[in-house]
Formats: structure tokens, C-alpha cells, sequence
């Protein structure tokens, strides 16, 4: 017969565990995705292929607002409906770029579905792509978003500050590919998987990632072009994870 302390040690133990403090899961990046260039079209859809465990995906665009003036009006992940994140046009060009989101995408390969109130009315104007992210928040962000636009300049680039240890950046830009190429510099420790352009259509979206940012404060997103181009611009912050028994 098991004696009183017996039966104490262990109950002991899982409250201590349950007190432990819960280190924070490591932000890694899973996996991008690009559209087509989706053409004068109201509706434009790729696939993405969406790992196990995946807390958060971003779905970008830009768009050609010159002719029918289209604007996006649903994004849907295997049928599941996306949320905005934010906005930023490039009113010289008039084009703009949009941010999406979905926490806990279901995994497999997934078609994202983008739909416009109209017609772009050009075929060169209409460009999307995505990046999905594990051990992120699943509720929130680390830092809302910012964006900003800027008219022939070589390179252009946007602040954010993190509020929190090991937060990651990720941004959604359009870039005017006005010189016969989709080619681009991403500053700093930028990672740049999505580069959704044809040569010599002058739209495409941009979207890159980096992270973990040690320290929070500032962190700088921003690219170079080889002429002096236009741009718009949204970054937002990923912030870690909790870990133990709230993880995804």
C-alpha cells in the first residue's frame, strides 16, 4: 500500500510543472507560394503548399487601380476566409498593395482565392504570393501594421518597432519593374522569397521576411532597384509563440 508521501510526490511535481514558466516557441519560416501573373481578370488563384503546425500565413498583392478601379473584396484559404491586415497605394501609379492573413490555415496544399470587385482592365496588373510561419502568435501581433509609398527613388525602405524578443518582420511591397527586369536588393538580413513580376509589365509584388530580432526596437525593411522607381510599401511584426500546452 502506497504510503501518504507516496501519493504527495508526484501531485507535488505536476504543480511544479504547472507553475514553471513557458518558454516561448522559435518563429521559423515554413514555405512561399506565387500566383501567375493573374492577368485582366476579377478573380486569381494559385496553390500553397501549408506544412504541419503552421500558425500563420500572409497572403500579398498588388494591384493595377488605373483602369477599372478594382479592389480586392475576399480572400479565401481552402475555402476558409482570410482577414485584412492593411492597405498602401501608390498613388502616382495607381497601384496598390494589400496584406492578408489567416492564424492556423489547415495543412496540405490549399488554393488561395483573391477576388476583385471587377476587372483589373490591363494584363499586367494583378500580381500575388504568400509565405506561411510556424511558432508565431496564433491571437496577435508583436507590432500593428505600418506602410508607406515613395515615387522614383532607387530604393525605398520602412521602420517598424518590435516589442518583444525574438519578434519577426515580414512585408508585402510593390515595386514598379519599369527597367526591363523583376531583379531587386532586399537591405539588410531580408530573406526574399516571393518575387511575383513578369519583365517588362510594370507590376509585381514583393514580399520578404526576417527574424529573430534579439533586441526590440526598429528594425528596417527596404529594397534597391536599378532605376529610380516607385513603390508602396506594408510591414508588420510576428510575435513568438507561447510555449507548453497552448501551442498550435
Amino acid at each position: 500500500m502506497k504510503t501518504v508521501k507516496q501519493f504527495l510526490i508526484p501531485i507535488a511535481a505536476l504543480f511544479l510543472f504547472m507553475l514553471a514558466p513557458r518558454t516561448a516557441k522559435a518563429i521559423s519560416f515554413d514555405t512561399s507560394s506565387t500566383s501567375p501573373n493573374c492577368g485582366n481578370v476579377a478573380t486569381c488563384t494559385w496553390n500553397h503548399t501549408i506544412g504541419s503546425k503552421v500558425t500563420d500565413l500572409y497572403i500579398g498583392c498588388a494591384i493595377n487601380e488605373g483602369f477599372n478601379n478594382p479592389s480586392i473584396s475576399s480572400v479565401t484559404v481552402g475555402g476558409t476566409a482570410a482577414v485584412s491586415v492593411a492597405s498602401r497605394a501608390n498613388t502616382t501609379q495607381f497601384y496598390t498593395a494589400y496584406m492578408y492573413h489567416l492564424f492556423t490555415p489547415a495543412a496540405g496544399s490549399q488554393p488561395i482565392i483573391v477576388n476583385l470587385s471587377g476587372t483589373v482592365g490591363t494584363v499586367g496588373g494583378f500580381f500575388c504570393g504568400a509565405m506561411s510561419f510556424k511558432g508565431s502568435s496564433i491571437s496577435t501581433f508583436d507590432a500593428a501594421a505600418v506602410s508607406s509609398q515613395a515615387t522614383a527613388s532607387a530604393s525605398y525602405s520602412q521602420n517598424i518597432t518590435t516589442a518583444t524578443s525574438g519578434a519577426w518582420v515580414i512585408d508585402v511591397t510593390y515595386m514598379r519593374a519599369n527597367n526591363g527586369t523583376c531583379a531587386n536588393t532586399p537591405s539588410g538580413s531580408q530573406t526574399e522569397p516571393v518575387n511575383a513580376c513578369s519583365a517588362g509589365v510594370y507590376g509585381s509584388i514583393l514580399m520578404s521576411y526576417q527574424g529573430p530580432v534579439a533586441v526590440p526596437g526598429s528594425t528596417t525593411v527596404g529594397y534597391t532597384y536599378s532605376f529610380a522607381t516607385d513603390w508602396a510599401i506594408i510591414v508588420v511584426a510576428l510575435k513568438q509563440g507561447p510555449g507548453g500546452s497552448t501551442d498550435f
